[in-house]
């Protein structure tokens, strides 16, 4: 139950404020003045219609409608930044022609609940058809006989596809007729891929076989152009010893040169040490006295 309207920079009303009062509320008035704006911004919240920016005022502004029930205080700003809806504070965003569920919920408009001023007396002048189906619509049986107009639907949709199915069933029967004798093919397919098989691994074998001739020729071409091998492994094996006698007197050389090397160095060493002998034998005559400090006799 509306009790509370409130509209802001909403076309032509730049604030309005407006109470209702229990049960049917009934807005008058002289022509132009308003009336069914008041409507259409209970639409607005209620059914998210109209859309787009045809609502907000021509002198700017954010445009507001508060819809102030027994319990709950719903909202709807919109402005060229946002569009929102706020339930009790929390915000929630609109979709384009839709109403979020929540704000749905709570309100539970329904369009007998808005009557227009051009809009007939309720259901006065109506038909029996059309009252039976404003209170099945109420009482929700409007749901069941949509729910069985789609259910039958859904079992001719049925039906169609079981027939067509079956027809199309019968059509691959016929055709799997051609393809009866695919095992006894697959069995002689794998049969002879056996036998591919073996005749790849004897083609490889004789390959082989055919390399490793190739390769025996040549060796003995080899063998022929070397003449005879014994011969030769004999001058080899000579040369190899008189090879390893030379070694042997190329080290003993080399230690013979090592011991002259040293001679020589002990010679040079020895005629150095000579020499220093004599410097240090000539400089001690020269420094000792002719006669002994003690007990004053010549020193020869």
């Amino acid at each position: 139950m509306i009790s509370k309207l409130i509209i802001r920079n909403y076309q032509s009303h730049k604030k309005t404020v407006m109470k209702f009062h229990p049960g049917v509320n009934a807005i008058i008035g002289t022509s132009d003045r308003g009336k069914s704006t008041i409507l259409r911004t209970i639409r607005w919240v209620g059914f998210n219609k109209p859309i787009g920016s045809r609502m907000c005022s021509h002198w700017g502004g954010t445009t507001k409608v508060k819809i102030r029930t027994n319990k709950n205080l719903i909202e709807r700003h919109k402005d060229k930044s946002k569009d929102l809806f706020f339930l009790n504070g929390q915000p929630f965003k609109a979709t384009r022609g839709e109403l979020p569920e929540e704000i749905s919920k709570v309100l539970n408009l329904d369009e007998v609940s808005i009557q227009r001023q051009i809009d007939p007396p309720y259901l006065l002048d109506a038909s029996a058809i059309e009252v039976a189906q404003h209170f099945n619509k109420l009482t929700n049986l409007n749901n069941v006989d949509e729910g069985m107009r789609r259910l039958t639907k859904w079992h001719r949709d049925l039906e169609q596809r079981v027939k067509f199915n079956g027809k199309e069933i019968e059509s691959k029967e016929k055709q799997l007729q051609v393809y009866k004798g695919l095992d006894e093919l697959d069995g002689r397919l794998t049969a002879i891929e056996h036998k591919q098989h073996e005749f790849n691994s004897n083609i490889k074998y004789i390959n082989d076989l055919s390399n490793l001739l190739n390769e025996l020729t040549e060796v003995k071409q080899k063998i022929n152009e070397f003449g005879d091998c014994k011969s030769l492994i004999k001058k080899s094996k000579s040369l190899l010893k008189k090879y390893s006698k030379f070694k042997k007197s190329k080290n003993t050389i080399l230690q013979i040169q090592d011991i002259v090397s040293n001679i020589k160095n002990v010679k040079a060493m020895l005629k150095k040490s000579k020499k220093l002998h004599a410097n240090l034998e000539s400089k001690f005559k020269k420094m000792f006295p002719k006669r002994c400090p003690l007990c004053g006799q010549e020193v020869k």
